[in-house]
């Protein structure tokens, strides 16, 4: 992965071929119970300031509401203010119901982070940790499985380094792409696997890997 470089457009399209072969269980896998997706909102919104990188995803959700998904490897209050500034922005392009996720898959406690309230002015995105413990075990698992020539999960597998602390990130990492890599199937769709593995692994993994 070294010299990689993740682009917007890598992430829109790697985000909507991730809802489109994984349907609603995507939303569900991250613990977000929401009716299910309808469509991929672009994120380039008018008078939105550029992105360091674009880890925000907007999903109309088939009654009617917004989803604004983010993927977060550090969390401040700055974060959520950022946040709450966006969806105010986003409301005015689409007016309507907007609920926020924060996926964080930091290290550090989130002691001094939490919802805004400033008399009318209330926001409180849920925040959603995938840290979990035997992730080992669960990989092994579906490794069995494709050497069993079975459909193995591909959502554990694909988000598996999301689950970890940062200094296995890069481990895990090697077990989900040897995983995707022994899969039956078209090579295309492999590729896109390992692709969507990058890009929601950008921020964690070091560049020499």
């Amino acid at each position: 992965m070294k010299n990689r470089k993740i682009t917007y457009h890598n992430y829109d399209i790697v985000f909507k071929y991730a809802t489109q072969v994984m349907k609603d269980r995507m939303l569900d896998f991250l613990g977000l119970k929401t009716a299910p997706i309808s469509e991929v909102i672009p994120t380039e919104l008018p008078y939105i300031e550029a992105r360091r990188q674009n880890e925000d995803y907007i999903f109309k959700l088939k009654d009617g509401t917004y989803l604004h998904l983010e993927f977060q490897t550090t969390l401040t209050q700055k974060d959520i203010i950022r946040f709450m500034i966006y969806d105010a922005r986003l409301y005015e392009q689409f007016p309507g119901e907007i609920n926020t996720a924060v996926i964080y898959t930091g290290d550090r406690e989130l002691k001094e982070v939490g919802p805004i309230q400033g008399g009318s002015l209330n926001y409180s995105p849920e925040i959603i940790t995938l840290k979990t413990e035997g992730i080992e075990a669960v990989l092994h698992e579906e490794e069995r499985k494709v050497l069993e020539k079975k459909q193995p999960d591909i959502l554990k597998v694909l988000f598996s380094p999301l689950m970890v602390d940062r200094d296995r990130v890069e481990d895990t990492v090697k077990k989900a792409v040897k995983i995707i890599k022994k899969m039956e199937g078209e090579d295309r769709d492999r590729d896109k696997l390992l692709a969507a593995l990058i890009v929601l692994v950008d921020k964690l993994v070091d560049e020499n890997i």
